[in-house]
Formats: structure tokens, C-alpha cells, sequence
């Protein structure tokens, strides 16, 4: 017995009535007769009842519309979730962001999310260091790095999402709290983001560039 046997059975029983189940299926009653006849000598059984008053369903018959009816539901519902896995609608997908990112990733996630309910985004809050190396050992599908072009590493593809200043923020009293140069911050005091994270490495960078040790 096949998926094939047990839709053409089920036609029948809905209908009972051969022409218009053969019609429903678009295939020649004749046909259709025969894959009957050939399933019920597959089983030994008698599915349904013919007479010239029409077509019912045998006690057997019944039981197999349960089973058929169930079968034939779980099939269609492997092929739409498959075809679902296949078209990128469904599915899981892990990925990093930097803990700057996280508030503005919130509202593009959530439009994601409802555009593709079916998709699991499994969020990782990770410094550059880490989501490079997760990135590249498979851990993670996708990430948001703060980087200066091109991403340190040509075996991951890139896109751009966009460009961000980097400022100084001082308190309101603060002989900082007008603009800057880079060389004032010599021997000055600065919080920043631990070691492993993008802008710690553009900010040293920087401040390395202007000759200044902060």
C-alpha cells in the first residue's frame, strides 16, 4: 500500500461514487476501478459495497478512511514544512551581535520575525573576537560586527549595513565636554569596551595613530 492507493481510496469513499471520484482525481473511471480492486486483493479485503443502488463503504473500509485520512494529512504536512526549509521560511537561524547593536537589532528583528514566524533566530550577545571565531567554526549563521572595512577575515562574505561616528562622551563640567582633539586624551582616564571587542581595537587604533596613550 502507497500514498498513491490510499488518495485514490479516499477519493472513492468521500464520494462513493466512482465517476465523480475518478473526475476528482482527473483520471478515467476504469482506471480508478482497477486500483481499487487491486488494493483490496493487496489486503484481502473488501473496502466497499457495490450494488446497483451505489457505492458504501464496508466496515474495513471505514477503518481504513481513519487511517487514510490521517496518513495522507501527515504527508501533506511534511511537504509544506519541507517545502517551507527549502524556500528559507522556516528554520533556525543563530546570530551574534555586539552589545551595542542589541537595542536597534530589537526592531529589525522584530519585523523579521513577524514576516517569518516559522523561523527561530537564536540571538548570541558576543564581542567581535567572538562572533569572528563562532563565524568561522560554524557556531554562529550570521552576525552584526562593528568593523572597519573589509571584515579582518576573506573567507566570511560581508554586507554593509551602514556607517556610525564614533564620539567621546564627557560629563557637562568636563574640560572634554567641548570638541576634542585626540591629542588632549593623553594620560586621560577613558571607559571603553573589554578586550575582544571592535570598537576597543578602532578607538586604540586611533588613539595609537595620534601618538597618544590614554
Amino acid at each position: 500500500m502507497d500514498a498513491r492507493q490510499l488518495e485514490y481510496f479516499r477519493a472513492v469513499a468521500r464520494e462513493l461514487h466512482f465517476t465523480r471520484a475518478a473526475a476528482a482525481l482527473n483520471m478515467a473511471q476504469p482506471a480508478l476501478s482497477q486500483h481499487i480492486r487491486k488494493l483490496e486483493r493487496q489486503l484481502g479485503l473488501t473496502l466497499f459495497e457495490r450494488d446497483r443502488h451505489g457505492v458504501a463503504l464496508t466496515p474495513a473500509g471505514a477503518a481504513l478512511l481513519e487511517h487514510a485520512e490521517r496518513i495522507l494529512a501527515d504527508i501533506a504536512a511534511v511537504d509544506d514544512e519541507l517545502r517551507d526549509w527549502s524556500q528559507g521560511v522556516r528554520g533556525v537561524i543563530r546570530l551574534g551581535a555586539a552589545r551595542g547593536v542589541m537595542p536597534r537589532l530589537a526592531r529589525v528583528l522584530a519585523r523579521f520575525c513577524a514576516d517569518y514566524p516559522a523561523v527561530d533566530v537564536h540571538l548570541r550577545e558576543e564581542t567581535t573576537a567572538e562572533m569572528l571565531a563562532d563565524l568561522l567554526a560554524g557556531r554562529l549563521d550570521a552576525a552584526t560586527l562593528a568593523v572597519l572595512p573589509p571584515v579582518p577575515d576573506a573567507r566570511l562574505a560581508s554586507h554593509p549595513l551602514g556607517r556610525e561616528p564614533l564620539v567621546l562622551v564627557a560629563g557637562p563640567g568636563s574640560p572634554f565636554a567641548t570638541r576634542t582633539p585626540l591629542a588632549a586624551l593623553e594620560g586621560v582616564d577613558l571607559v571603553m569596551y573589554g578586550e575582544g571587542s571592535a570598537v576597543r581595537t578602532i578607538v586604540a587604533s586611533a588613539l595609537a595613530d595620534a601618538g597618544v596613550t590614554p
